[in-house]
């Protein structure tokens, strides 16, 4: 079992921790300082302190001041094995991520923009769908990926199906489940759509696990990192996760932001592990449906998934550190908010670069293209070794092939894209001369 290292202590070493603090000369200045730093500006772990010197203090009293500091936080609804719920800081410094997450996902952010709007939202659902897979060990190129779901291509393998699966579910989510409660029969709607046709025995997809199944989450090296709680407490605690879900305690909602709700649900459906399999994808897809349900129509545009794939070992321990350190979820939830915002910046970003192409598209319009042309133009400024096929060009813009053979021989005869025979198809390459004078002028 992996065990987070921490010290272990009595109460009464506490309590005369504390009386150290407050005796030493400048100690309750000191107390400030290091909680400062280490709960204010940070939110530290004994990893996070155990090397460090502190003048006239060890670092596991330290450490023991700063865990009995934390003891303002507040419980929530979700609770461990021996029945102890979970706690969380809302700290200061959230204020601002709140603010700005609210003003990026509820805002008017593309109002004047729709067909960017939809754009955006479908390639962050397929980017979530492909990281959040690859999380769970799906192996195939981000390329292949996309062209499978753009193109419509029947997947050829369990690890395809899941990409698949994955994207499916992300758009019922939008479309369908979003605007309804989250009741049993949709969390297994939900899992039944993620896990139909992978390597999920189909007996055991849509129920509940139960203490037959022998479930363990374990790491590559087949370190055992988790071990669900009993059938008998998920079949009692999922009423709970339900509820909290649905925002039924009024008075429990107007504590947590709804990102720490839905931030909560992700960590409360891994503790609970309610399948035999799938569960990070269902944690991460009811993350989504929570989000959307309270009106941030945008979170699509942030694929958190690709950012946790970066960090896979900081996602399981922030993990373990909020089931084994006291409880404290602001562990987890530090850990995803570094990742959302992230996100949003890379998002900013994209909307930057976004704004720049509709100036391009705006002036190769007046030229004389047309829209879609115009799109190819500026892809190719952007990526010089790019291509494109009559399939791919018919398939991007949902148009008919004559269409799209019309566009692109257009763009031919102007000699701005350069046509090769591959094979039985045609693959159109940019002449980037062409492509330069375009833009330059």
């Amino acid at each position: 079992m992996i065990e987070i290292e921490q010290p272990q202590y009595k109460k009464k070493e506490v309590m005369e921790v504390l009386a150290k603090f407050f005796k030493a000369e400048k100690g309750q200045e000191f107390f400030q300082e290091i909680k400062k730093e280490f709960c204010l500006k940070r939110y530290a772990s004994w990893k996070d302190i155990k090397h460090k010197q502190f003048d006239g203090f060890t670092a596991k009293e330290v450490w023991m001041g700063l865990v009995f500091h934390r003891n303002e936080k507040i419980p929530m609804a979700m609770k461990d094995e021996e029945n102890t719920p979970f706690f969380f800081w809302d700290l200061p410094r959230y204020r601002k991520l709140y603010h700005d997450f609210d003003s990026l996902c509820c805002g008017q952010l593309l109002s004047d923009e729709p067909m960017h709007k939809t754009t955006f939202i479908q390639n962050g659902e397929l980017e979530e769908s492909i990281y959040s897979s690859k999380l769970e060990g799906a192996v195939t190129t981000i390329s292949d990926a996309k062209r499978m779901i753009r193109d419509k291509i029947k997947p050829k393998n369990k690890d395809e199906q899941m990409i698949q699966n994955n994207y499916e579910t992300m758009l019922k989510i939008r479309t369908d489940w979003k605007d309804s409660p989250l009741s049993l029969e949709v969390l297994m709607e939900i899992h039944t759509s993620i896990a139909r046709n992978t390597d999920i025995a189909t007996e055991k997809i849509g129920r509940l696990r139960e203490d037959s199944d022998k479930v363990v989450v374990s790491n590559t090296e087949g370190e055992i990192a988790h071990i669900p709680p009993s059938n008998k407490f998920l079949v009692e605690n999922i009423s709970n996760l339900l509820a909290f879900a649905n925002d039924e305690n009024k008075e429990e909602s107007n504590y947590f932001h709804p990102l720490v709700k839905a931030i909560a649900l992700h960590f409360w459906i891994g503790y609970l592990h309610p399948f035999v399999d799938g569960n990070g994808r269902v944690a991460r897809s009811i993350f989504y449906w929570y989000l959307l349900k309270n009106g941030y129509w945008a979170i699509p545009f942030l694929p958190i998934s690709g950012k946790i794939i970066k960090s896979p070992g900081q996602y399981r321990d922030s993990f373990l550190l909020t089931e084994q350190v006291e409880n404290d979820f602001n562990y987890f939830f530090e850990y995803n908010i570094k990742q959302i915002s992230m996100a949003m910046e890379d998002f900013a970003a994209t909307i930057k670069r976004v704004r720049k192409e509709n100036n391009h598209l705006a002036k190769l319009l007046k030229r004389g293209f047309n829209e879609r042309q115009a799109k190819l133009l500026i892809y190719f400024l952007i990526k010089p070794e790019g291509m494109t096929t009559f399939k791919i060009h018919q398939s991007h813009h949902q148009i008919s092939h004559l269409t799209a053979r019309i566009d692109l021989q257009k763009l031919e005869s102007l000699k701005i894209l350069i046509a090769k025979k591959v094979g039985h198809k045609y693959v159109f390459f940019a002449n980037q001369e062409e492509i330069q004078n375009i833009f330059s002028n």
